[in-house]
């Protein structure tokens, strides 16, 4: 009797991808002075809102071996035809007239870089995956402090997302948990100023970090072709507090000081 013993080998692959992509309809969004979010779908005029166009090009390697698996993405974009929409508080000559927000769109261009590292582990009873994400995204306006490239609003730089699942005979339990470093973002208002008077770089401001554990336990019963499932979720484990979103309201206490206008900015929680 013979006995054969076979070793699986790892399995490679890469590939090189080049994309270059037109936008003609794009999401905008708007807050009003009371801090009310509005998104409105905009077509392009080739004016206020050009056609948005992309090149995107990415280097993709993958390799399994036996439970495993890895993968790497790298990418690099360039955008022309992003819009900022600016509000600038405009002081008025007579100490009496009211202040007036007036609303300026700027048309430039941005640059991101990024990658993305998975790592998956698959058996009988056990799978997960743990992947990292890199993403350097700015944007460049020439009525902003000379053009210079400043980071993009709420672009997460670090981002880590990890999933483990266990099935033993009709029990599976699920559990989730997410990562991201603090996002950047720039207020863009000010009293009076005017585009070019903004310093992106020297006024961008942080969120705080974000973290979040979700748990799922679910039982399976199967009978005929169907079957029938029971969960038990739960979201948000440790009880953090994240932060979704920076809001801005404008306070306008005295008409007749000018100095009495001023920008509340709050942190909205996402839990």
């Amino acid at each position: 009797v013979t006995g054969v013993q076979t070793c699986a080998l790892p399995i490679y692959k890469t590939s090189l991808h080049y994309g270059k992509y037109y936008q003609y309809i794009r999401q905008s969004r708007y807050e009003d002075r009371f801090g009310r979010e509005y998104y409105l779908w905009v077509q392009s005029d080739g004016r206020k809102y050009p056609t948005l166009v992309s090149d995107q090009y990415e280097i993709i390697h993958a390799m399994n071996f036996g439970h495993h698996a890895f993968k790497s993405e790298l990418y690099y974009k360039t955008i022309d035809g992003v819009v900022e929409n600016l509000v600038i508080l405009s002081e008025q000559p007579f100490i009496n007239d009211p202040l007036r927000v007036r609303h300026e769109s700027l048309v430039g261009k941005g640059r991101y870089y990024g990658a993305d590292f998975t790592y998956e582990f698959h058996s009988r009873w056990y799978q997960a995956y743990l992947i990292y994400s890199y993403n350097l995204s700015q944007n460049s306006f020439p009525q902003i402090d000379g053009g210079a490239y400043y980071r993009k609003a709420f672009a997460r730089e670090h981002q880590v997302k990890t999933n483990h699942q266990v099935h033993i005979d009709r029990w599976d339990l699920s559990l989730n948990a997410v990562y991201g470093s603090p996002q950047p973002y720039v207020d863009f208002t000010f009293s009076g100023s005017q585009p070019r008077d903004r310093k992106p770089r020297q006024q961008t401001s942080y969120l705080n970090e974000y973290f979040r554990v979700d748990a799922d336990l679910r039982y399976t019963i199967p009978f005929r072709k169907s079957r029938l499932e029971f969960s038990l979720s739960v979201l948000n484990l440790l009880d953090r507090r994240n932060t979704k979103y920076a809001q801005s309201l404008f306070t306008f206490s005295d008409q007749k000081d000018r100095k009495s206008t001023r920008l509340n900015s709050s942190h909205v929680a996402l839990s």
